[in-house]
């Protein structure tokens, strides 16, 4: 009888887990991949569950290129979260002391998986091709992937950079990449390296579940993870760990979207060493390289400690008012409310040019924003961020608020890119110092840096190769007084050729600028602070398609920002109970 309902508990767990009611999941073949850990499952008496409903995966979205990395990266984060989970709980670990596990674990510096894809699944690659194999390693830390049709991707962290390389076996060339990263990775062992994610990963939202079993002999734990990607991907993993040396042995993940899946199974094993190098993992050593973006230089990072300065120096406490009338007659009218890591944005467009009182008293300026954004007729969006989890709600005209929560890491900085920080000192990774004419005839330093093309999941290009000019006034709290944006245009829907238009380059990059915003009224706060109080934009690569297909159109943009540094807020703006259901 007991045999009987552990079968039964098991069937529901993994019908949770993996989406045994879909049709697309074949449980049965999951079940034959699985047979030797189910019938040891059955044999037991005694298990236990625990809930962790909000335990997240992905901490690699900003820095991942490819969007199939990104699938990779998952895979060895939602292991990550899992082995934690088990090292943390001495309940489950053998007889003897978790200081002889440790020293035992932490010899393990490299993760190697080894990637095979059931033949029955749909048939969906969710965004790439099909990994082959890959690895982790954490001295220093690495993450690499090699797909079955020879596409190589390799990403390594250091303490100032993450350079991240991406071999096209196709065409021959490599693309390498240099992020600004500021963050140290002082791990000396895979488990040390969960430990210190696991912070980060506690941010999103994956739900988990798990149970003793055994496996090759040993005591070990099936753990069930069902989560969300970024893209909308849903990933469904069932792992079994050895709970002697707290490390993964196999897992099965399934990837889904828009109705359709893919099945890999995953084995584990943990070699001395693996590549180092992107020509190890089986790079052409004759390939093209194209260098996209710059590296972290110490020159640039002292130079750019002022900017960074400036902008960590303003007010914590502040409410902004930010009034955006574009040409085409459509208005947005922003609050955002600003408590140290606390932030509330509160937004509406609608179509009709409208401009504040012409008055300096700010609570005229937001007694007027929050009678505009009163009006049913609209679209309302409202973000809240508790330093955490970014709470959102939203709705269009006389439609009821549909409301979510997700990560913080999801929104980057966390609220939508308007606001007084982002307006006047927007977040600028790396680059290099260059001296134009504008900047030498008007006193500023000059910033320039560039972006690497992006892409659809099916290849397609979606934004060409950008280079952006900052414009720093050291004169104004080393205030951004004006950006230069160069790249070539894309017209949606992505991959549509033109008749008659050349195909673009995506490497590419213009001689003049597509986007040009430059600040046409400073103003001080009441603590001194210079901030922009009026931005002008030209955007001339718009695209709107208004029943004679897509368009492109220029617009202009004129942005009102209005700040009060001593502000009274109103009670529970920060509470997320307070945003309409």
């Amino acid at each position: 009888m007991k045999t009987d309902k552990n079968s039964k508990k098991l069937d529901e767990l993994i019908s949770r887990a993996i989406g045994r009611d879909r049709p697309e999941f074949k449980f049965d073949r999951w079940k034959q991949v699985h047979k030797k850990e189910i019938e040891i499952f059955k044999s037991q008496t005694a298990n236990r569950y625990i809930s962790h409903p909000a335990l997240p995966y992905n901490i690699c979205r900003i820095i991942m290129n490819s969007k199939i990395t990104k699938i990779a990266a998952a895979a060895v984060m939602i292991v990550g979260i899992s082995l934690s989970i088990i090292l943390l709980d001495k309940t489950g670990a053998p007889a003897f002391g978790m200081a002889e596990v440790m020293a035992a674990v932490a010899k393990a510096e490299w993760m190697h998986m080894t990637w095979e894809y059931d033949e029955l699944n749909t048939g969906f690659e969710v965004v790439e091709p099909e990994i082959r194999e890959s690895w982790a390693s954490v001295n220093p830390k690495r993450n690499i992937t090699v797909y079955n049709n020879g596409r190589i991707n390799f990403t390594e962290y250091s303490t100032d950079e993450i350079k991240s390389q991406r071999y096209d076996v196709e065409t021959n060339v490599m693309t390498t990449r240099y992020i600004s990263a500021g963050i140290n990775y002082p791990y000396t062992s895979i488990v040390e390296l969960i430990l210190g994610d696991i912070a980060e990963l506690e941010k999103r939202g994956a739900a988990i579940e798990y149970i003793d079993s055994i496996y090759d002999g040993n005591p070990a734990k099936v753990i069930n993870v069902d989560a969300f990607d970024d893209n909308s991907v849903h990933f469904k993993q069932s792992i079994v760990v050895d709970v002697k040396t707290h490390l993964p042995k196999r897992a099965t993940q399934i990837s889904e979207k828009l109705g359709k899946s893919t099945t890999a199974n995953i084995t584990f094993d943990y070699p001395q060493v693996g590549p180092t190098d992107i020509y190890q993992a089986g790079a052409s050593r004759d390939a093209k390289v194209k260098v996209i973006g710059q590296r972290i230089t110490p020159e640039f990072l002292e130079a750019i400690k002022p900017y960074r300065a400036a902008r960590e120096s303003l007010p914590q406490l502040r409410i902004v008012v930010e009034v955006e009338n574009e040409s085409d007659n459509s208005c947005v009218v922003s609050v955002i409310y600003t408590n140290g890591t606390k932030a509330r944005l509160e937004q509406l467009r609608y179509m009709k040019n409208d401009t504040p009182p012409a008055t300096d008293d700010f609570r005229i300026i937001l007694d007027w924003a929050n009678k505009a954004m009163s009006d049913e007729f609209g679209i309302h969006g409202i973000q809240l961020n508790d330093g955490t989890i970014v709470y959102r709600a939203d709705r269009d005209y006389y439609n009821p608020w549909i409301s979510e929560k997700v990560s913080l890491s999801h929104y980057g900085a966390g609220l939508m890119p308007t606001g007084l920080i982002n307006r006047g000192w927007p977040i600028i990774r790396t680059g290099t110092f260059v001296e134009n004419d504008y900047a030498i005839d008007n006193g500023l330093l000059c910033i320039e840096s560039t972006s690497e093309p992006r892409f659809t999941g099916d290849s397609k290009l979606a934004e060409a190769a950008e280079k952006t000019l900052y414009y720093i006034d050291p004169e104004h709290d080393y205030m951004c007084v004006r950006t230069e944006s160069f790249r070539h245009p894309v017209p949606p829907p992505y991959g549509t050729r033109q008749v008659g238009v050349p195909p673009i380059d995506p490497i590419n990059i213009p001689f003049e600028p597509y986007l040009v915003t430059e600040v046409a009224k400073f103003s001080r706060t009441d603590t001194g602070h210079w901030y922009p109080s009026r931005i002008m934009t030209t955007n001339k690569q718009s695209w709107s398609d208004r029943g004679s297909g897509w368009k492109m159109r220029e617009k202009k943009f004129d942005i009102r920002l209005y700040v009060d540094t001593d502000p009274e807020f109103p009670e529970g703006i920060f509470d997320p109970d307070s945003l309409p259901r």
